[in-house]
């Protein structure tokens, strides 16, 4: 058996609990938007083909089942729990809470919108990789101009791929492991703003080369041989227990 949703006008779904049942083992659904207000759980294998808003009032969770959910909006008045892996293109966070365990994250990028509704995002012990190549547009993570975000690192990995990896923190942001991965890439982390946008984390490692144009708080810092480091004038750089920075005549650093 299967079920087969599809609506070729691409327009918006709506639903509160929605629940792909292990009785339809083959599962289809194509959207504009679902719109879900309550909990969305996945039993079977769901090709979902959607663009999804989770705007719950109250405390929901999201079971994916492996599923890729495509574009994310995080916009509910409450808790919204991530119970397993994730797999999806953005994800964008607009107010409400949001929680991460222990799980696999695998997505393009995380923007986290301006607003005055708050937003807490929980981390938790998550390990998160982002593969998205800035473009000029937008960044791996863009983080706008009074965000009014809380963000609780717990003890989360996030492991970015790509070769042109951008971060934009227009407001203050917490993370905690942050690795650029890709040796022959070139890493930014900036702010648009004047305003002294501090960037708090446990550990920042790069493979590859990278400029540093924010304020950073790190209790350790591990840049690569041979390869290029710029660090901003005007822009103090805290580094609370340890730099390794290594060259020499094979492998210098500039």
């Amino acid at each position: 058996p299967s079920l087969n949703v599809q609506n070729f006008n691409r327009s918006d779904a709506f639903c509160r609990d929605i629940n792909w049942s292990s009785l339809a083992p083959t599962s289809n659904f194509g959207v504009g938007r679902l719109q879900c207000s309550g909990s969305f759980t996945n039993e079977s294998d769901l090709l979902f083909q959607s663009r999804i808003n989770f705007e719950g009032i109250g405390d929901f969770t999201i079971e994916t089942g492996g599923a890729d959910l495509q574009d994310i909006l995080m916009k509910g008045n409450g808790e919204y729990t991530f119970i397993d892996n994730l797999c999806a293109n953005e994800f964008r966070h607009e107010k409400g809470t949001v929680t991460f365990a222990n799980q696999l994250v695998n997505i393009d990028r995380i923007e986290v919108a301006t607003g005055a509704e708050p937003k807490v995002l929980n981390l938790g012990n998550a390990h998160f990789s982002l593969r998205y190549e800035a473009d000029g547009f937008r960044q791996t993570i863009t983080v706008d101009n009074s965000a009014n975000i809380t963000v609780n690192p717990g003890t989360s990995l996030l492991e970015v791929t790509g070769s042109a990896a951008e971060f934009r923190f227009d407001s203050p942001f917490s993370l905690h492991n942050v690795v650029f991965t890709n040796p022959d890439g070139s890493a930014r982390v900036y702010s648009q703003n004047f305003a002294d946008n501090e960037l708090t984390v446990n550990s920042l490692t790069f493979n590859g080369s990278g400029r540093l144009e924010v304020e950073v708080s790190t209790d350790t810092l591990i840049c690569a041989p041979g390869k290029s480091y710029v660090f901003a004038a005007g822009r103090t750089q805290t580094i609370n227990s340890y730099w390794q920075i290594i060259g020499n005549n094979c492998t210098p650093i500039s």
